[in-house]
């Protein structure tokens, strides 16, 4: 899904994986090509979220590179299933709501990095920022996560949150600007 205009709608793309034809075990359970996505180069100016993988058990949506998008408007750029897999170079300026990148199964094996993350320096009042730039949600224990070289702007909370246990993370080099606007120790 490459170099694409996603305006005035409700979410971008949504990729749900199939409830039927999936029986067996191992890599090659069939729809293997839905687990591979190379989402890049597109601009999204959607009222939600941008790119939702719905419905997948740990681990079954791996192998995605989410790159070089925009996201001008909106409330997340990701939200959903991610294993083995990339989320680089994108533009988020003018993020709200929880979460802009929210990972809920898989969470291992991951690569965050040189992304502009966040909400947009605006008229107080006129903009409410998102409360997390990336968060795994209390079904994922993130292992294997590799977050750096990103820019988190105009966050209302915490520009990272691991709902759950984390392990073998490295958080290096980011740049924290504008954070824990809603003023709580705990951010």
């Amino acid at each position: 899904f490459t170099k694409n205009k996603v305006a005035v709608c409700t979410n971008g793309v949504v990729i749900s994986w199939p409830t039927e034809g999936v029986a067996g075990s191992g890599v090659h359970v069939l729809p293997y090509g839905l687990r591979k996505w190379l989402i890049t180069d597109n601009h999204f100016h959607s009222n939600f979220d941008a790119i939702i993988f719905n419905g997948a058990p740990d681990g079954n949506f791996r192998g995605a590179i989410i790159s070089n998008n925009l996201l001008d408007i909106g409330r997340r750029l990701f939200r959903g299933s991610l294993t083995n897999s990339t989320i680089s170079g994108n533009v988020v300026e003018n993020g709200n709501g929880d979460a802009v990148i929210q990972l809920d199964a898989g969470g291992h094996n991951l690569t965050i990095t040189g992304n502009v993350i966040g909400g947009f320096d605006t008229n107080p009042g006129a903009h409410e920022p998102p409360r997390y730039a990336i968060r795994f949600t209390s079904t994922v224990a993130a292992r294997n996560v590799t977050i750096s070289a990103n820019s988190f702007n105009w966050i209302r909370a915490s520009a990272i949150r691991f709902d759950q246990s984390a392990d073998k993370v490295s958080i290096t080099d980011n740049s924290f600007d504008n954070f824990n606007h809603v003023k709580v120790n705990g951010h």
